[in-house]
């Protein structure tokens, strides 16, 4: 055989040795079957930052190290958002098949409610489909609260008359304001009117001590002052009117003492004095000149004017000849007794325009409920509650404080399902047929 026979032959061997797998005991093992890799997991980025206005924060998880077969791990939730009530999010992140990374959507809740920052902290845990987890395991999603306040204030010091503290007990509409301040004499304490932009001092009646309690539309303030007596080891207040220039002593109803509770937009005020003796004390109207004594209820001995509306009329609460105290109403003549919701007392304590009259009065189990005196007739506040009312089964209205003229009544109420005493705003519903 020729050298280019041989050669030949040989190359032929060898291409089929190398087609059948190769011979004898070795060959074949490159083609061996790979095994799978599912990966390793982990979030991009560790932190992110979003306004509550957002709506959509995307998170991106990595799958490194094999793309193999789907796999997944489980979202664990903490930090101090609320799930739910401030943001959503789903509770596992899936690959597919070859894919290399998946995002997490974290939908923020935009409410209204003014917040500080709060933070989502997503932890990967639980992997499954063979991926394992890698370092970066924790992402923190801080939430900016970008809600604005519905208003906001700014502060304004009304000092004082020379002393160390003031304190104020009412505003107008325009602002102005009424209290009293210590002055720059040891133990003086004086009523002021500070008009917006300086502190009235509104002296006193002689005595050492006076306090503005009241102040209307026109900036007219009423309260009580020290009148001057002997040393004034004793004092003997009356009620006063400060009609913008002057206090003016409203005198009493033939006692020593008087005390304001209430002015109107046309300067009339309320209250109560003590009559000669200062045994018995009655409701007062101060009309701008006179001190008009509105008497008791048939047999009573005491009463007091609580609140006087623009039309003049008053309320509180007075002794009857029984030795008990109904709630009145002065309607310019006449001390209405209001009566009771079944019990043996009732007080009136504020009216409106329209003199109505809320408060609060026993009824028969002598329990103190609140009432609306409709101007013929007292009705038990309690009563007149819708009953789709979702409060209408737990809560009792024990006091009627204050009206205005919307029908509108402040309250004060017990829940019996908290055991606790609320303040709360009763508010007529319109029907409309």
């Amino acid at each position: 055989m020729s050298n280019l026979m041989r050669v030949a032959v040989l190359t032929l061997a060898a291409m089929t040795l190398s087609a059948c797998g190769g011979g004898g005991g070795g060959g074949g093992a490159g083609n061996s079957p790979q095994p799978p890799e599912p990966g390793m997991l982990g979030f991009d980025v560790a932190q992110s930052t979003a306004d509550e206005t957002a709506g959509t924060v995307s998170i991106v998880v990595n799958r490194a190290s094999g793309s193999d077969g789907e796999v997944g791990a489980t979202l664990a939730l903490s930090g101090d958002a609320r799930s739910g009530s401030d943001f959503t999010v789903p509770t596992t992140v899936t690959f597919g098949n070859g894919a290399t990374t998946a995002t997490v959507q974290v939908e923020l809740v935009n409410d209204a409610i003014v917040e500080d920052e709060e933070s989502i902290i997503l932890e990967l845990t639980a992997p499954t489909g063979g991926a394992t987890l890698g370092s970066a395991t924790t992402h923190t999603v801080t939430i900016r609260n970008d809600d604005a306040p519905a208003i906001s204030y700014r502060l304004t010091d009304l000092g004082t008359l020379g002393g160390r503290s003031s304190s104020g007990t009412a505003i107008n509409a325009s602002g102005h304001v009424t209290g009293h301040s210590e002055t720059t004499v040891p133990n003086n304490l004086h009523a002021f009117l500070w008009d917006g932009t300086t502190m009235v001092d509104l002296g006193t009646l002689g005595g050492r001590r006076s306090d503005g309690e009241f102040i209307n539309a026109s900036g007219q303030v009423t309260g009580a002052s020290d009148t001057r007596f002997g040393d004034f080891s004793e004092t003997r207040p009356h009620a006063f009117l400060w009609d913008g220039t002057t206090m003016v002593d409203l005198g009493t109803l033939g006692g020593t003492r008087s005390f304001s509770a209430g002015i109107n937009d046309s300067g009339q005020v309320t209250g109560v004095s003590t009559l000669v003796g200062d045994e018995e004390a009655h409701a007062f109207l101060w009309d701008s000149t006179t001190m008009l004594d509105l008497g008791t209820l048939l047999g009573g001995r005491s009463s007091l004017g609580r609140a006087i509306n623009d039309s003049g009329q008053v309320t509180g609460v007075a002794g009857n000849s029984d030795g008990f105290f109904h709630a009145f109403l002065w309607d310019g003549t006449t001390m209405v007794d209001l009566g009771t919701l079944g019990g043996s007392e009732s007080q009136g304590v504020a009216l409106n325009a329209s003199g109505q009259v809320t408060g609060a009065a026993e009824t028969a189990e002598g329990v103190e409920h609140a009432f609306l005196w409709d101007g013929t007739t007292m009705l038990d506040l309690n009563a007149l509650i819708h009953p789709a009312d979702p409060l209408q089964s737990f809560v009792t209205l024990r006091e009627g404080v204050d009206f205005n003229d919307l029908g509108q009544i402040l309250a004060q109420g017990y829940d019996s399902r908290t055991i606790e005493h609320h303040a709360y705003v009763v508010s007529p519903i319109v029907t409309v047929p």
